[in-house]
């Protein structure tokens, strides 16, 4: 059996380092990757949600022979390519035809168990692939989760058969320049994507270091540190991604947009589960550090807005787009105008926000269009919720999470015990006017109270 190791180039160690090449370890041990946050991530690795699928086969390496199961992670065939030379009468006529091997691309990110190479390898029965692929073509479906048919590009165009390939490319070109932190963010994004979050966090570690304005690399880092449970560092890098997102043009306008709306998010929920402890928006202390760019369209101030405007909803991810692009500030111009959400908040336009219908609920939680989302730390809890769900009529989704979110709950509850008539049957179905009912315990509303009451089975 081969001895285990960490499967990791020992250039890469080198060029993280600055040591010599020939003071590397051939087989380097996890602990000698630098960093705080990448050791952390190393430690609590098996936490991080993998981009892919496994995708596991059995290869057999071309430098010491030895075989062993290796994640091939998402691939892509280059079937256009393979009927090309299919229809090629010179192709057939070689002596020794391509194998299938050769129009493959995989994202997973594997060196030899033995001997620690990595590129040149051989699948033991490439028709097990490849018959699953030609079964899912020819039948109108592929599985999306492990496959496709066409290439895998990276940003500067170039198509490497393995990840290793690409690795050895970003290094060689970092070699030159180590002080490229987009070079740096893109060779973490190839490990991410790889199923090695702790390859990632170094890279990602190193392109902050050199460039402390990337904005790709703290806001990945912030999502890897989130998962593993580190709040306040994954709160700190979502926060310091708005702090630059002003000055950030790697990326495009809308996209960028994304990213900081995903960051937020996290921030929000980050916030929520921390008692309001850890800060929602970047600090005072955190935003001094734009000084350093000199920044300033004289006499012209960032947008500003006034949050109670806002309806925020964890689950929904565009109700952070405003915010978004607050942080963006003047570079928001450059997203379309149909696009932009953050211009009817500002001062001169908020008396054109529409006002919500006085008997109907602007958010409308807790419908088949739109359930509520929620998050929840063990089978009891969900139970008991989804009792007081199925009780009060309104559809839920409920997943278990470490960090557990009740938001929608409550905004829903809110909205269902609130008729617009007080003198209405109150809707807990008392037989009570809402007036002299629950219209006073909803002054003083305890969620955790009103699951404990309601969330059973038998009723009240």
């Amino acid at each position: 059996m081969p001895s285990p190791h960490a499967a990791i180039n020992p250039l890469l160690l080198s060029t993280l380092t600055g040591q010599p090449l020939s003071s590397i370890p051939e087989k380097p041990a996890v602990t000698l990757l630098p960093g705080v946050l990448t050791k952390l991530i190393a430690k609590h690795k098996k936490k991080i949600n993998p981009q892919f699928e496994s995708n596991k086969q059995v290869l057999t390496c071309g430098h010491c022979g030895s075989k062993g199961h290796y994640d091939l992670g998402f691939v892509a065939i280059d079937l256009e390519l393979w009927q090309k030379d299919e229809k090629d009468p010179t192709h057939k006529s070689q002596s020794a035809p391509k194998d299938m091997m050769d129009y493959v691309q995989t994202t997973g990110y594997f060196r030899c168990k033995q001997c620690n190479s990595a590129g040149d390898w051989k699948l033991k029965n490439p028709l097990f692939i490849f018959g699953l692929l030609t079964g899912l073509l020819s039948r109108g479906r592929e599985d999306n989760s492990r496959y496709m048919a066409g290439k895998i590009a990276l940003y500067d165009g170039s198509t490497p058969k393995w990840a290793t390939d690409a690795e050895e490319n970003f290094l060689n070109k970092l070699r030159k320049n180590d002080q490229d932190g987009y070079l740096w963010n893109r060779l973490g994004n190839l490990y991410l994507k790889g199923g090695r979050p702790e390859l990632a966090a170094a890279a990602y570690e190193k392109s902050i270091q050199v460039d402390p304005s990337q904005v790709e690399s703290y806001y990945s880092l912030g999502g890897l540190l989130f998962q593993v449970g580190e709040l306040e560092k994954s709160a700190y890098h979502s926060r310091m991604m708005l702090v630059y997102a002003r000055h950030y043009r790697k990326m495009d306008i809308l996209q960028l947009r994304e990213i900081l709306a995903i960051g937020l998010q996290n921030l929000y929920d980050i916030h929520v589960e921390s008692e309001r402890k850890i800060a929602f928006m970047p600090t005072k202390e955190e935003l001094e550090v734009l000084d350093s760019f000199k920044e300033t369209a004289a006499g012209v101030e960032a947008p500003s807005l006034a949050l109670v405007d806002l309806e925020i909803f964890p689950d929904d991810r565009k109700s952070f787009y405003p915010l978004a692009e607050m942080y963006m500030w003047l570079r928001r111009d450059e997203i379309p105008a149909s696009e932009r959400t953050l211009d009817q908040y500002l001062p001169g336009n908020r008396k054109q926000v529409p006002k919500p219908v006085m008997d109907r609920p602007a958010t409308q939680l807790g419908t088949d269009n739109r359930p509520i989302v929620l998050r929840v730390r063990s089978e009891e809890r969900a139970e008991k919720i989804y009792q007081l769900c199925e009780r009060y009529d309104l559809q839920c989704i409920i997943g278990f999470e470490y960090v557990e979110d009740l938001t929608d709950l409550r905004i829903a509850l809110m909205q269902k015990l609130s008729p617009s008539n007080v003198y209405a049957p109150c809707p807990c179905g008392s037989g009570l006017k809402y007036k002299f009912c629950c219209a006073n315990k909803l002054k003083h509303f305890d969620l955790e109270s009103f699951i404990e009451e309601h969330g059973t089975s038998g009723g009240l």
